[in-house]
């Protein structure tokens, strides 16, 4: 058997309770490292459908989810995997008919609403999609938060207005006077190595590495993120603890920071 099919077959569950001052709530996805260069991380999210919401709105919310992902995480980040090599980060998102089969479970509603991890909405923009699936990657919020000690003041350790994905990224567009993500809104390297820094540790206790030898022949290094790899394995934890958590940040008017 193949490099390239040995790392496909090595699939690694990571998981576990993410916290965040008062708040709490399960993260989970599956990670495989490829020593042609690429880390492939895929979260199974279950989407269960509100009343109001019809299959075109299912589809228009499967679009837009791939294309947040796409815009924030892919085609563009490097991770340190487990060998200690620089590896593309590539995050794909599948879509499973039952929360049983899912890493992430979200109640879908129709319509425009304040989403968190657990509670979708068919018009939220493409950044709220990818925020809240940061958040299924363990990454804590990074605005202000008054009841969050590291989060409490515009000047808390744990707040950064720079634009990042899992900042208060909403701005007032000028002339539609809706809010808007802003136009830098982007996944910062912070987040990006503390991603890496899970995927080893966790890939590390079980006992998971990347295999030494080279690629065999035929196997394309993924430049472009376009790696896909198929195989069902054990799944991880659905969220319990929900909701203020994995809140996305208020729109421009109701915002401080």
């Amino acid at each position: 058997m193949c490099s390239s099919d040995l790392e496909a077959q090595q699939i690694t569950q990571v998981g576990g309770v993410a916290r965040d001052g008062r708040y709490g709530w399960n993260y989970g996805y599956e990670v495989q490292e490829f020593s042609h260069g690429v880390t492939n991380v895929k979260i199974k999210v279950h989407l269960d459908a509100q009343a109001g919401v019809t299959a075109a709105d299912i589809e228009r919310v499967q679009a837009d989810v791939r294309a947040g992902v796409d815009r924030y995480y892919n085609y563009q980040h490097t991770v340190t995997n487990s060998a200690g090599d620089a590896s593309r980060l590539h995050v794909e998102v599948e879509f499973v008919q039952t929360p049983g089969e899912a890493h992430l479970s979200a109640q879908l509603h129709p319509g425009e609403g304040r989403a968190d991890l657990s509670t979708w909405y068919v018009q939220s923009d493409p950044t709220v999609h990818a925020h809240e699936l940061g958040h299924q990657m363990r990454f804590r919020d990074e605005y202000v938060d008054a009841t969050v000690p590291n989060r409490a003041t515009p000047t808390s350790p744990g707040v950064a207005n720079d634009g990042g994905l899992m900042t208060n990224f909403w701005e007032r567009d000028p002339v539609t006077g809706r809010s808007v993500p802003r136009a830098d809104t982007h996944l910062p390297q912070r987040n990006v190595d503390e991603l890496g820094a899970e995927i080893r540790a966790q890939r590390q206790a079980a006992g998971h590495t990347v295999d030494p030898r080279d690629p065999s022949p035929g196997v394309t290094p993924a430049a472009a993120d376009t790696e896909r790899v198929a195989g069902q394995t054990e799944r991880g934890a659905a969220p319990t603890e929900r909701g203020a958590p994995s809140t996305e940040p208020a729109a421009a008017p109701d915002r401080k920071s």
